[in-house]
C-alpha cells in the first residue's frame, strides 16, 4: 500500500499497489494540517490526521479502507 496527499492538501489517500485501486482516507476541503502513518506491534499500518481544533480518529489497520463498509472521514 501507498499512502499520499493529494488534492493540495485536501485529501489523504491509500491506494492499494497490486490492484491500483484508490480510497481517499481523509478528506477536508480547508487542508488537512498534519497525518502520520505508523506501524502497529501486531504488523499492520495505522493512519492518522488532524487539522487546527479538530483531532480526527485514528484509522487503525490501514487495509480496512479497501472494506465496502468504509466511509471517508471528513
Amino acid at each position: 500500500m501507498a499512502v499520499a496527499r493529494e488534492n493540495g492538501s485536501r485529501e489523504i489517500s491509500v491506494v492499494q499497489l497490486e490492484t491500483g485501486k484508490k480510497v481517499i482516507a481523509f478528506q477536508r476541503g480547508l487542508g488537512i494540517g498534519f497525518w502520520k502513518v505508523e506501524l502497529t506491534e501486531g504488523g499492520s499500518a495505522q493512519l492518522s490526521a488532524s487539522w487546527p481544533f479538530i483531532k480526527r480518529p485514528v484509522i487503525k489497520d490501514i487495509g480496512t479502507v479497501f472494506d465496502d463498509s468504509f466511509t471517508t472521514v471528513r
